[in-house]
């Protein structure tokens, strides 16, 4: 009898375990990775606060966020993922121009019928930064504003300059020059890197062009086999080129210009060595970890007195943005991701809370809770402009900017270049990237 018994309870431990088994696979979450450059805070425990949202909200889903060392260490996985097949099922990309090799080689998911569900919850000018060949390929999120000029304060105060006046080129140049003769650097900047000089001449193109005609010729270099009469050697073009190097040969650099990288240069700027800093909205993170009593003002790149389209209230934006890959191991559960994504605040919320100078690319969203004063201050420059660009190197080829922009910025103030050699470069070489990319 006691025999029998043990064989019963034998067989219903075997049998109980053969129906709770299935059981419990069906309810342990489907695991995908989401893969991100933000390896460092405030971006990573942003990032990794949101993935916590979503996993909360759906038990179905477990997301992993992985990160790398650096962003180069993070570009060359990425790559490597896709030349491999081996990828994540969500990978954080740079939006904008960046996007266009990953989609010329068939690798990204098109996503255009699902953003096409929630497209009115955002800003419209962000859907431009992740549409290439008319298709959406990447959900949007952390929107930069970054044709901004940063001052300091006090230096103004005591120079009697009042910056609300200084909506115009002639009158922030005018300004300029009385910091130069008061003995004060009037605009401290660093270009070892290329990326804040090829910046500046994009805003400066803005200013010069108007939002639709600079976005008209970069498009060139962007889209294949499109056409349009401008060139990079028009006048209007060329002006940028012009007006940086008259700003430094007029003194109003600070020294360090060609030789100085980003973090020596605004540290120059928040040690009080000069009085202006153009930049994007990303400095106001670095200004809260490194001088938080600094005193920071901000204005957009003035406009240009002699061109009517020249509106100093368009704004320039850097974004990024996350996509799916073709091969993803789990497409399903990513794009359940990336839905939530575009249809949820939570997400935008989450990172621009976080991330001070980040705005949220959902329309819906007019104020932050918990965030600084400067950074809905932000937000309704963004929200308020007529007109809003991506950064102009940004909707070009990613490679063909750092040519055409990045070293030709740095070849104008080592003075390798003329204004007109870079505006000549720069047409030569879209003109040979259009040969090289026919529709």
């Amino acid at each position: 009898m006691k025999a029998k018994n043990i064989f019963l309870m034998a067989l219903y431990g075997v049998l109980t375990l053969s129906i709770l088994t299935p059981l419990a696979a069906a309810q342990a979450p489907v695991e995908i990775k989401l893969w991100s450059e933000f390896s460092s805070d405030p971006a990573k425990s942003a990032m990794d606060a949101v993935v916590a949202a979503f996993n909360a909200e759906h038990p179905d889903v477990r997301v992993t966020h992985v990160t790398f060392a650096s962003n180069n260490e993070y570009e060359s996985a990425v790559k490597a993922a896709f030349a491999s097949g081996e990828v994540a099922d969500v990978i954080e990309l740079n939006a904008g121009g960046w996007l266009a090799p990953y989609v010329d080689a068939d690798q990204l998911m098109d996503l255009t019928d699902l953003a096409g569900q929630y497209r009115d919850n955002f800003t419209p000018g962000t859907w431009s930064v992740v549409t290439y060949r008319d298709r959406i390929w990447a959900a949007p999120f952390g929107i930069q504003p970054g044709n901004f000029i940063f001052y300091n304060k006090d230096i103004l105060k005591e120079q009697g300059i009042d910056p609300a006046t200084l909506t115009s080129w002639s009158t922030f140049t005018a300004a300029l020059e009385q910091l130069k003769q008061a003995g004060i650097t009037p605009l401290v900047a660093g270009n070892k890197e290329g990326w804040p000089g090829s910046h500046l001449f994009g805003h400066l193109l803005v200013r010069s062009m108007g939002v639709e005609g600079a976005d008209d010729l970069v498009k060139r270099g962007l889209q294949p086999g499109y056409t349009t009469d401008l060139k990079f050697t028009d006048p209007s073009a060329a002006r940028p080129w012009e007006l940086m190097k008259e700003l430094q040969d007029k003194g109003y650099f600070s020294e360090g210009l060609v030789s100085d990288d980003f973090p020596t240069a605004y540290g120059k700027f928040f040690n009080g060595q000069g009085a202006f800093f153009q930049t994007g909205g990303w400095l106001l993170s670095t200004q809260l970890e490194l001088a938080p009593d600094f005193p920071l003002g901000y204005m957009l790149v003035p406009a240009f007195d002699d061109v009517p389209k020249s509106d100093v209230t368009d704004v320039v934006f850097n974004a990024v943005a996350l996509t799916v890959p073709k091969n993803a191991k789990h497409p399903e559960e990513a794009l359940a991701f990336l839905e939530w994504w575009l249809s949820s605040e939570t997400p935008h919320r989450i990172w621009s809370e976080n991330l001070p100078g980040h705005l949220p690319a959902m329309k819906t969203i007019t104020s932050l809770d918990n965030a600084l004063p400067q950074v809905n201050d932000f937000l309704a420059f963004f929200n308020n402009a007529d007109h809003s660009t991506m950064f102009i190197d940004s909707l070009l080829d990613g490679d063909l900017s750092v040519e055409a922009l990045w070293q030709a910025s740095q070849g104008l103030w080592i003075g390798a270049l003329t204004p007109q050699q870079a505006a000549e470069n720069a047409e030569m070489l879209v003109s040979e990237w259009q040969a090289t990319h026919p529709e």
